[in-house]
């Protein structure tokens, strides 16, 4: 069939304008290279969506782990207060029990984003189907909120709330009730454990938004080899549990 001169420019402009269409380009992120501006709008919003599985599964399982175990640890401490003879122990369980029901307390306020934005973005990918440029926006703002939540997690403040709940947990008892051997071994165990628990806290999203913002990952989805260290609880006792990711 021949097609005429109007017909092939009519085709033409049709295919020009639905690449387009397809390749649409974006506001680039503040902070951002040039690089990440050039590239297409559903490319970047593929990567946000692509790492989001792997970050919500290590950082569920970090979350899920420090929860449980500092739930089994304030109810494990209540139960053996009755069964404590000597005053100084009941009273060191007792604040010791206060100190880990604590931690359960603010991890369950505060776990992390990523655990929830999953969903989130897969109901914005299905009602804005047609506005790429507005699922990015929220993508991105999804990305960055998650690594300043991780950022955060490992801050200065974070170290320095946990060295004063333990530190308070200490004179608690050593002003209180005079019982500084068990103050001692109150702070250092107590803040050890939260120190673990800090510098275990998965930090994906920090790295992810590093490497987005660099505009240089087409093609690329090998993530770096990580190892976390968190607690294990059975019914034959606990213990640390090692895991990687390669």
């Amino acid at each position: 069939m021949f097609l005429g001169r109007p017909a092939v420019l009519l085709l033409l402009a049709w295919f020009c304008v639905g690449q387009r269409a397809l390749a649409q380009q974006c506001p680039n992120m503040e902070g951002a290279s040039a690089n990440l501006g050039r590239q297409d709008a559903s490319a970047r919003i593929e990567f946000i969506r692509h790492r989001m599985p792997t970050a919500r599964r290590r950082a569920k399982r970090w979350f899920l782990g420090w929860t449980l175990s500092f739930t089994a640890l304030t109810a494990g401490q209540l139960a053996l207060i009755p069964l404590q003879d000597d005053p100084e122990s009941k009273r060191t369980l007792l604040v010791n029990s206060g100190s880990t029901a604590l931690g359960a307390a603010f991890l369950a306020f505060a776990p992390p984003k990523v655990i929830r934005h999953e969903k989130r973005l897969e109901a914005e990918l299905a009602a804005k189907t047609d506005d790429r440029c507005a699922v990015l926006a929220v993508a991105e703002q999804l990305l960055l909120s998650e690594a300043e939540a991780e950022q955060f997690g490992q801050s200065w403040l974070m170290h320095g709330g946990n060295v004063l709940l333990n530190l308070g947990a200490g004179l608690l008892l050593g002003l209180g009730w005079d019982s500084w051997q068990s103050a001692w071994l109150t702070t250092a165990v107590g803040t050890l454990v939260g120190e673990v628990m800090i510098w275990t806290q998965p930090m994906d999203a920090t790295r992810d938004l590093e490497r987005y913002r660099t505009g240089k990952w087409i093609g690329q989805t090998a993530r770096r080899p990580t190892l976390h260290v968190h607690p294990v609880y059975v019914r034959a006792g606990g213990g640390v549990g090692l895991s990687g990711l390669f």
